[in-house]
């Protein structure tokens, strides 16, 4: 029977497994005459080492290349050089560096790789065939050889060669997969229908989860045949695995409407297909993995195929999971205008990465540009209230979460509950609280049991001295659903405490510091549990390290009359104060936001 692979485990196949042996160099490699110029080349190589451990890839193409500079002949310097000057997309300095590392160590993989693709790319597909064939397997690896060897042989012409060399892909199920998959682009391009048809369906089959790129290939296959009947099953069946996926979700209004454009072949020629191959390579490191050759292998792809909206918008979302917001702002923003959904889901990150990088406003023109071009997606204004929640607008998040709602188609709904969570906080902290309460409640019918949002609620319960007991039930059920994040066991802890059983609440609240040991609310709720059992001193002590982790002005003023006058004493100043207050309502207190959950906008 044939394995069944999942993409998502395709990645703890490893990095090594494809590109054994790349990265070397070590501090032994510093040998060097001349202690100057080794202090020299030793501090060059340390920041380049510290580039790269911050994620600064350009930063560490830099270094290693002033280290290259003292040390031309250098194996590993020149290695480290062309791997991060490809990262940071400095191609043509980095074909220079991969001649001289080729000139240096004749099988380097790394370099032969950079070759072979800018042999494709400049038009000489043969040099690559001759360096793959000529110099493989030690140069390299067999499923990246193979893989560069077709498409070199489709910008040849030679399709009927490439099929071949993609068709011999079957010594494991990861080849296996990547040679039915380009083979079936291949054979496409060659106008090979009914191979690619066969091809791609097996592909398919091999996964046992779906996988956008292979679906949305196969489908605009379909589309450019006129089978749009059959491309809509295929994206409707893959997003039931792949549900709020908006690009497949885009794909399957296209292939439903009448009329609409075919909107042409996923890899339209052997430059695209190389690209595409690489782009597949790229997923296998994934950012969890090996995000320098997750990046190698896009900024190849984008030295094939410099508009594919899809490698730019993959190569942001490794620049944010690296936590550099600006380098992925820059590759959301070099999205082409005209690629449609992909522009779009690219704007949206984009928006995400402003926002991480404290230009808020900046997101917000950004998601509002989108708005005004396509006002009836749901998902943007989703998007905006997100945004403006954030920011503590809160009763412009509303109505923007309002115009969400509105917009939800009714099949969806169980894709709405995080909306009436978010909306449900944006009306909480604006005072609006029968409103919060209702959002909150609708949240749960459509997904019981979601602690983040049984916690809001039973926390908010309690602050107000509302539903006490039921607040009670609800936390107990949300820390065995959650137990261990700090602030659900928090909340439980704190409705003890309200509820009178101190002996309990210091047990859980201790138990909430020991999970989130530097939140100032958490500390400050078991220095009063601690005062309540009769442990003053440890109380001061968690009173103190609640003022040290910078709490709320209003929460550290309490906290600094606690630790003057002690606890009881501000409580009954407290009544007094609320006892001589005037009739009418004061504002819902402000409950500490927990954690968001995953937002409903995908891709």
């Amino acid at each position: 029977m044939t394995q069944r692979i999942s993409f998502s485990r395709l990645r703890r196949a490893r990095a090594a497994a494809l590109f054994a042996g790349t990265l070397l160099s070590s501090v032994a490699a510093l040998s060097l005459p001349g202690a100057a110029q080794a202090r020299s080349v030793s501090g060059a190589y340390l920041a380049a080492q510290h580039a790269v451990v911050a994620g600064d890839y350009a930063q560490a193409a830099r270094r290693f290349g002033d280290a290259l500079a003292q040390d031309p002949q250098n194996r590993d310097f020149l290695e480290q050089a062309l791997l991060y000057g490809v990262v940071a997309g400095e191609m043509e300095t980095s074909l220079d560096v991969a001649e001289r590392l080729v000139a240096r160590d004749a099988n380097n993989r790394l370099a032969h790789l950079t070759l072979a693709v800018a042999e494709i790319a400049s038009g000489a597909p043969r040099a690559a065939e001759e360096r793959i064939l000529t110099l493989a397997p030690q140069a390299f690896p067999p499923i990246v050889g193979k893989l560069l060897l077709g498409w070199a042989q489709m910008e040849a012409a030679d399709s009927a060669e490439a099929l071949k060399t993609f068709a011999s892909m079957d010594r494991g199920a990861l080849a296996r997969l990547f040679g039915r998959y380009n083979g079936a682009l291949a054979a496409s391009i060659a106008g090979e229908d009914k191979v690619a048809e066969e091809r791609f369906s097996a592909a398919l089959a091999d996964l046992d989860e779906p996988n956008r790129r292979v679906v949305e290939a196969f489908g605009r296959f379909l589309e450019a045949r006129g089978e749009t009947d059959k491309a809509a099953a295929l994206y409707r069946d893959a997003m039931e695995g792949l549900a709020g996926d908006r690009i497949l979700a885009a794909a399957l209004e296209r292939a439903g409407k009448a009329g609409a454009s075919a909107p042409g072949l996923l890899a339209a020629d052997a430059k695209q297909g190389a690209a595409e191959a690489l782009f597949g390579l790229s997923e296998i490191f994934g950012a969890e993995e090996s995000p320098a050759y997750a990046l190698l292998y896009l900024r190849l792809a984008l030295h094939l195929d410099p508009s594919s909206p899809a490698v730019r918008l993959s190569l942001g979302r490794i620049w944010e999971s690296l936590q550099r917001h600006a380098e992925a702002e820059k590759a959301y923003a070099a999205v082409p205008a005209d690629s449609g959904v992909y522009y779009d889901v690219a704007q949206l990150d984009r928006a995400d990465a402003l926002a991480r990088m404290g230009k808020v406003d900046d997101a917000i023109v950004a998601v509002n540009g989108l708005i005004a071009r396509t006002p009836r997606d749901a998902d943007l204004h989703v998007a905006l209230g997100d945004l403006l929640r954030g920011e503590e607008r809160f009763p412009e998040a509303v109505r923007a979460y309002d115009a969400a709602l509105a917009l939800r188609p009714q099949g969806e709904a169980a894709r709405d509950w995080p909306i009436y969570y978010f909306r449900g906080v944006a009306n909480e902290r604006r005072g609006a609280w029968p409103e919060a309460e209702r959002d909150f409640r609708k949240s749960l019918e459509i997904n019981p049991g979601e602690p983040s949002v049984m916690n809001y609620l039973a926390y908010s319960w309690i602050d107000r001295d509302e539903n006490l007991q039921e607040a009670l039930e609800m936390l107990k059920e949300a820390v065995g659903l959650a137990p261990n994040a700090g602030y659900i066991v928090d909340s439980y802890g704190w409705a003890l405490f309200k509820l009178g059983d101190m002996d309990e609440a210091a047990v859980q609240l201790e138990r909430a510091v020991e999970l989130d040991p530097t939140d100032p609310v958490i500390n400050d709720h078991l220095g009063d549990a601690m005062w309540m059992v009769g442990r003053r001193l440890e109380a001061e002590f968690q009173w103190k390290r609640a003022l040290s982790f910078q709490p709320e002005e209003k929460d550290r003023l309490r906290i600094l009359r606690k630790l003057d006058a002690g606890l009881d004493k501000v409580v009954l100043e407290e009544r007094a104060s609320l006892a001589a207050a005037p009739a009418d309502p004061a504002p819902a207190p402000v409950s500490p936001e927990a954690p968001a959950p995953e937002a409903p906008v995908e891709e």
